[in-house]
């Protein structure tokens, strides 16, 4: 009776009024036997027992989900059509909550755990004390439910992740006989604000200045009527606000223009940054830190009104130089406390998040006299910006008349943590590579890569989880190094490099060669970029499409033996570039060469060789060396190890969201290091090789393991 009762119930499920009947079975009958027919004709050659399986799993698997999926609909109907409106409405509200594009499946599983937990639990509590009487196998179901819905949730906000594992340290074999430490501070340090009335109001703790307004209206094109209103101004009247740290002592002091990225509008971003400008007014720089919360997206105005402003950053790089000129005019007031503080002859800005992209933005502006997609715009700043200094920086939100922001002559340092989950990748990279020096000029560019470091922590009051609070729980931050430790590092090496580029210390500036030679930075993996304005590039893979032309003119690119050599883009967190380069692979116990030849090359024996490199190895958890050879007219020749001046990083693993295991994420990264190898040394290993006539360079790889490195550039960097 039992299994006659299974069978009516069984095909009940499946039975259809004449209408539908005459309708759905075809169309079913018509399906079925075009997909066994499809089965049979792609799975009858591969033996009988896979072709058994494929039907079984093909044919049967689908009738079954279709059959479990119609008793699913059937239960729905039998549902109270107030539970979806509590259930959607709930599940809709946690969804909207978790909204993290960097852990896209952690959110569904975020809101799915929550949904069972508090269903699972309700539904003990109603059992508890209301329905005693349960079928065990119900009792059983639920207190399953709940202790995996709970054990998920503590994965979910409990669980910091999964600690870092990295195997080893290319940083701590790093070689200089350079020191320099940490330099004290000089200076008491004057803090306050400037800016509207509203502003001043709204810090009345602080000694305030009155400021102007500016319009950014040719620069936006969804202001509207409830940001306005929330702020209190238009946008033809936007107020410069901004904190200010200056030194207590006699100027005129450098000054350093700092601006946030994104974040909440009502939040005030500009106050984070109050560790930096301490730490650099008490060592002789005017710092301001100036207020653009009003270009920044509102969870009201872009969640639920869809009016996000959008391609913003050209607008916060005209405020910032808008910001530059009214700090110049206030040098000459008596009433300000910038009179006679301020060295305009240099100037400075720092970005952090899309503050960094704006900063070069402001940089191109100075630079040019009309704006490439509409001459009617003009600029006539001409401000002496010396160098620009991008934290985390986005790329490219800004392409003016379609094309990338390029910059000429200044000075640019680029910062970026490897846990990263807001910028998840080192897009500033982008932007370092499209800043050239012209002849004779005195300029540097460097890239450091911070292991630990995420994008919060660079300021105060944003998360450590790097979105908002609650899907910022999905991402894993037992990787990240202290926030004091993360902020000591930033105050470090952006005042090193205005040191170097704003006082002309040398000293500092050789620092950025080799950061080794910073032996007050806390004990932490640093990977690094250097390039200067009278380098001589030898190969940078930008002048054609041909593997055997080099950058220098006259020179000739061959190999032999390598397992690997093609050219394209590189590839920084699994995203490709515009950052082009050569693939070199070796994979023998003999030695295999990639040979750069030219026409006679006269050096000096003070001058340096470098190169730009990463491991691209996949699997790889091994610090990478290889030889350099020289070869001179005579056919001397020369090897020096890239280990003297220190071994080429493996790529790093780094599991930026906790449930890395789900997500369509890439966790390992490949980062440049620029090696810098003293000719002088060449010939310590070999007094007949003459460098005043070099005609050939070349990479020597040995005992390979299926290796493979992207060559970036190399190159002479003559020293003066």
């Amino acid at each position: 009776m039992k299994i006659k009762k299974i069978i009516n119930q069984s095909t009940k499920t499946l039975k259809l009024n004449r209408y539908f009947k005459y309708t759905l079975i075809p169309l079913f009958v018509f399906s079925v036997s075009l997909f066994i027919y499809y089965m049979v004709f792609t799975f009858k050659n591969r033996g009988l027992m896979d072709f058994s399986i494929a039907m079984a799993i093909g044919v049967g698997g689908i009738l079954l989900l279709s059959y479990i999926l119609s008793h699913v609909f059937d239960l729905i109907k039998l549902l109270p059509s107030s539970m979806l409106f509590y259930a959607v409405s709930s599940i809709s509200m946690l969804s909207f909550i978790f909204t993290s594009s960097r852990t896209p499946r952690g959110n569904i599983v975020a809101v799915i755990s929550i949904a069972i937990f508090l269903f699972a639990l309700g539904n003990m509590i109603y059992g508890t004390f209301y329905r005693k009487q349960v079928h065990f196998l119900l009792k059983l179901g639920r207190h399953l439910l709940l202790i995996v819905s709970m054990i998920a949730l503590v994965v979910l906000f409990v669980w910091p992740g999964r600690e870092m594992n990295l195997e080893e340290n290319a940083f701590n074999t790093y070689k200089t006989d350079l020191v320099i430490s940490e330099t004290d501070a000089r200076y008491d340090v004057l803090t306050g604000i400037y800016g509207s009335e509203e502003y001043l109001k709204k810090f009345n703790a602080l000694k305030g200045e009155s400021s102007r307004t500016t319009s950014v209206s040719y620069f936006l094109n969804k202001w509207n009527k409830t940001r306005e209103k929330y702020l209190g101004y238009n946008v033809y009247e936007v107020p410069l606000n901004a904190h200010y740290y200056v030194p207590d002592g006699d100027g005129p002091f450098p000054l350093v223009v700092l601006v946030h990225g994104n974040h909440e509008m009502s939040h005030d971003s500009e106050i984070g940054y109050g560790y930096l400008g301490n730490y650099l007014a008490s060592r002789g720089y005017n710092v301001v830190s100036v207020d653009e919360n009003f270009l920044n997206y509102s969870i009201y105005d872009s969640k639920l009104m869809g009016s996000s402003l959008g391609n913003e950053n050209d607008a916060r790089a005209f405020v910032l130089l808008k910001h530059v000129e009214l700090l110049l005019d206030k040098s000459s007031d008596r009433s300000s406390v910038f009179y006679n503080k301020i060295d305009d002859e240099n100037v400075a800005l720092i970005g952090h998040s899309r503050g960094g992209e704006a900063v070069a933005i402001a940089s191109f502006f100075n630079q040019i006299k009309y704006l490439p997609n509409d001459y009617r715009k003009t600029f006539n700043e001409g401000f002496r910006i010396k160098s620009v200094i991008a934290i985390a920086p986005t790329d490219r939100q800004y392409k003016p008349a379609g094309k990338e922001v390029t910059l000429t002559d200044v000075n640019y340092l680029l910062l970026h943590g490897a846990q990263d989950m807001d910028v998840t990748y080192m897009a500033g990279a982008n932007q370092y590579d499209r800043i050239d020096f012209s002849d004779d000029s005195d300029y540097f560019k460097s890239a450091v890569y911070i292991y630990g470091a995420n994008h919060g922590y660079f300021n105060q009051v944003w998360h450590k989880g790097d979105t908002a609070p609650l899907s910022g729980a999905l991402h894993n931050t037992s990787q990240l190094i202290e926030r004091q430790t993360q902020e000591a590092i930033a105050s470090q090496l952006v005042f090193n490099f205005l040191e170097a580029t704003l006082r002309n210390d040398d000293i500092y500036k050789e620092g950025f060669e080799n950061l080794k030679a910073f032996v007050s930075l806390p004990e932490n993996l640093y990977m690094s970029q250097y390039h200067e304005s009278n380098d001589i590039k030898i190969v940078d893979y930008t002048e054609d499409n041909y593997l055997e032309t080099g950058t220098l003119e006259g020179s000739r690119l061959s190999s032999s033996g390598l397992s690997k050599w093609s050219e394209g883009g590189s590839r920084l967190d699994g995203k490709y570039t515009n950052i082009y380069g050569a693939y070199l692979g070796w994979n023998s116990i003999s030695e295999s060469r990639y040979d750069i030849t030219f026409d006679t090359l006269e050096l000096d024996y003070d001058d340096m060789l470098y190169l730009t490199v990463s491991d691209d190895t996949k699997e790889n958890n091994k610090l990478l060396d290889f030889k350099v050879r020289l070869t001179d007219e005579m056919d001397n020749e020369s090897d020096l190890p890239i280990s003297s001046y220190g071994m080429l990083q493996h790529q790093i693993e780094v599991n930026l969201p906790k449930l890395y295991m789900i997500e369509d994420i890439n966790n390992r990264e490949s980062v440049f290091q620029t090696f810098q190898l003293p000719l002088q040394s060449f010939v310590d290993k070999n007094p007949n090789l003459d460098v005043t006539h070099i005609k050939s360079i070349s990479l020597v790889f040995e005992n390979g393991n299926n290796n493979v490195i992207f060559l970036k550039d190399l190159g002479i960097r003559q020293v003066d």
